[in-house]
């Protein structure tokens, strides 16, 4: 449950302290603001929705989560947004957990410093009064509450594998699963070799189900013909030796019928591959790609 009584939720607005946080852009006047406004909207109605929704996405990217570093102006803002989410429409929810999650686990506790001396960038470890660090660590256990209900409350909206990928991502992210958060994003899409040819192959989750090619014939799946295209047979199991706590985990938070899209593109990435060059028959073991949610190529295809 969200905050019911008088207990601040965050660092009060009109706290005095707020002028000595910052985000990417400067001091934390745009973050203030943005969150009495959502208020506004919560409690009375008042403000554009798709107006409020297009500044929480800035604030989030460009100010607090900017380039996936935290700032001073992160740790407090955080637990305001979360103690929002509850009250706002699902869509603006989603996105605040997600920054949430993704805040969260990439750094953990290290909370980084950026700033720049001479031209360079220099960091170092934030400090912070312990009731900050106690405000966002109530938080986080509240976000990753409503991450599990939705789970299993968003019927409608839940017919879009993506949008069940984001919720299976922020639920694993703020429940102590960071690795399977990563895994989730950098199993969308997927390089590697056949162990026993040694091609580079590319994999990609389309249509309900996981499809392997060629890394030469690029990534597009229009510019890929259907002949040269091997179809992933899923792992049909109840347990998985390769992947027991992962796959165990991963089954039980898609376990509802709204993550049915979700469910079966998690038993497609533990399937079982063929080389569409040497019809090798394989099944990759755990990688969970670089903590990033930015995705750089490995190399050149």
């Amino acid at each position: 449950q969200m905050n019911t009584d008088d207990t601040p939720v965050g660092l009060p607005l009109d706290s005095p302290r707020w002028q000595e946080l910052g985000h990417a852009y400067g001091g934390s006047t745009s973050t203030t603001q943005l969150i009495r406004d959502l208020r506004e909207f919560t409690d009375s109605g008042k403000g554009e929705y798709a107006e409020l929704r297009v500044r929480t996405l800035n604030e989030f990217g460009c100010n607090l989560f900017h380039e996936q570093s935290r700032y001073t102006a992160t740790i407090a803002a955080v637990p305001h947004f979360v103690s929002l989410a509850a009250e706002l429409p699902s869509e603006l929810r989603l996105d605040i957990l997600y920054n949430a999650s993704w805040i969260n686990w990439l750094g953990g506790n290290a909370w980084i410093k950026h700033d720049r001396v001479n031209d360079e960038i220099v960091t170092g470890c934030f400090v912070y009064d312990e009731d900050l660090i106690e405000w966002y660590d109530a938080a986080i256990l509240n976000a990753a509450q409503l991450a599990i209900r939705d789970l299993s409350e968003l019927h409608i909206e839940n017919t879009d594998v993506c949008r069940q990928l984001d919720l299976l991502k922020i639920a694993c992210g703020l429940n102590g699963f960071p690795h399977l958060a990563n895994l989730i994003h950098w199993w969308e899409e997927r390089r590697f070799e056949c162990p026993n040819c040694a091609i580079k192959l590319y994999a990609r989750y389309l249509d309900g189900e996981y499809v392997v090619w060629d890394a030469k014939q690029g990534c597009i799946p229009k510019g890929v013909a259907r002949s040269d295209q091997r179809a992933v047979a899923p792992y049909v199991g109840a347990t998985d030796d390769l992947h027991s706590t992962d796959f165990t985990t991963l089954l039980q938070y898609t376990a509802s019928s709204t993550m049915d899209l979700a469910a079966d593109w998690v038993r497609s990435i533990h399937g079982t591959f063929t080389c569409p060059t040497c019809d090798h028959a394989f099944r990759l073991p755990e990688d969970y790609g670089p903590p990033t949610l930015l995705k750089y190529p490995t190399e050149d295809v």
